[in-house]
């Protein structure tokens, strides 16, 4: 069995997408190829990780035990990825970013202009939300983001890009 970063980042992005159609548009891949890898990926899995609804997917038991897999995989090819390029000497990764919408078209372009002008290499990926949840509590011990503190001494922070919106104190 020998199953690719590739059929797994497929997989992630049709649960995340909700659609085989939708999925291939975001991945700019076509959808008969996209299907062909999810298939090819359930033959070697032995078994349908998403049942096809008329509109849309729904996980099988094997597809809501295989994700959170999947997810861990590609998150650990990404880190593997980007500390190899930190060991050359590549000061490059990703950064994700929590949005609202109302601020994504406001203060947040102006803001991402600068930072790509001081980061060029690092690529922003936004994730935006139409309104603020309601956080839980947090945890004693963690920070804002839910980690714990005190953080290692070898992991590094990128710093943080500030912008003023012009007219407000």
């Amino acid at each position: 069995m020998s199953v690719s970063l590739r059929q797994l980042e497929y997989f992630v992005a049709v649960v995340d997408e909700g659609s085989f159609t939708a999925a291939a548009a975001r991945l700019h891949v076509s959808q008969p190829g996209l299907s062909h890898q999810i298939q090819t990926l359930e033959r070697q899995l032995r078994g349908p990780l998403l049942e096809r609804l008329p509109r849309g997917v729904r996980l099988t038991p094997a597809g809501r035990t295989a994700l959170p897999h999947a997810r861990a995989s590609l998150a650990h090819a990404e880190r593997a990825s980007t500390s190899a390029m930190r060991a050359s000497g590549v000061d490059a990764g990703e950064l994700h970013v929590g949005t609202l919408y109302s601020i994504s078209v406001g203060v947040l372009p102006a803001a991402l202009r600068t930072w790509r002008r001081k980061y060029p290499d690092v690529q922003v990926r936004l994730v935006g939300r139409p309104t603020l949840p309601s956080a839980p509590p947090r945890p004693p011990g963690t920070d804002r983001c839910g980690k714990s503190e005190p953080r290692s001494s070898s992991s590094r922070q990128l710093p943080t890009c500030s912008y003023r919106v012009p007219g407000r104190a």
